[in-house]
């Protein structure tokens, strides 16, 4: 069924739509994660050097109160000797700045390609499902014009949309347009169509029992089969 195809397509695209939405999210956390990790790592590198050392004097004890000879600085030079624990907690405070920016490094690129993989992945869903929806419609296009007789085009949009019918038995130029005229309110009647004037719509206010469809019926298919036997017979019978 027609109605049934289309829905499921439709489905099909919103779902295609909700995939790309849920990547595009997860990209821009992605993007604030790696923000917020790249400012924290920077924060703490200048929590280590937030003193100029061109300006800032050091000081350094040669002995402590008891007399004896100091193993470090007050503020982490280290004196003759051992290496103070001030300068081992700043070096094991780099090698973790960097362990964190190589893990943030290799993390952003896998979830990137994670990312770009779904998202590769979901555009050739929606590029196969673009070919089978163009492949169903002009299926749909050749068998109305191969069992109706009628080639159907619709252009416009919303309330200008026109449908455009082209006779399979017709000559060249000859082309009927209907606009669309929903029901009334509160009408039982079901939506129908208006024939819109064209140079082949005015030839035909001359085929009185075609028009009576149109007239006496307000039947746009009995219209369309009195012209259609009309054409048939003019092409005679075939040798």
């Amino acid at each position: 069924d027609l109605s049934l195809a289309v829905a499921r397509l439709r489905a099909e695209v919103m779902q295609l739509e909700g995939v790309n939405a849920e990547l595009r999210s997860a990209n821009r956390d992605l993007e604030r994660q790696q923000t917020r990790l790249a400012a924290e790592l920077d924060a703490r590198e200048a929590e280590l050097n937030d003193f100029d050392p061109r300006t800032t004097k050091i000081l350094h004890l040669v002995r402590g109160p008891d007399g004896r000879l100091a193993m470090g600085s007050l503020r982490g030079a280290p004196a003759a000797g051992a290496p103070p624990a001030e300068a081992a907690e700043l070096q094991a405070l780099s090698k973790e700045n960097a362990a964190l920016r190589e893990e943030l490094r290799r993390g952003s690129a896998s979830a990137i390609a994670a990312g770009d993989m779904q998202r590769r992945h979901a555009e050739k869903q929606l590029d196969r499902f673009k070919k089978a929806t163009r492949k169903y419609v002009q299926d749909f296009r050749e068998g109305i014009y191969g069992l109706l007789g009628w080639k159907i085009e619709m252009k416009g949009e919303g309330s200008a949309m026109r449908w455009h019918l082209v006779p399979r038995y017709g000559q060249a130029g000859q082309e009927l347009v209907f606009q669309f005229r929903p029901p009334k309110p509160g009408s039982a009647h079901v939506a129908d169509f208006d024939l819109l004037a064209t140079d082949w719509a005015e030839e035909l206010q001359e085929d009185r029992q075609a028009m009576a469809f149109l007239e006496v019926y307000g039947s746009v298919p009995g219209f369309l089969a009195a012209v259609t036997s009309g054409l048939v017979a003019q092409l005679g019978v075939p040798a």
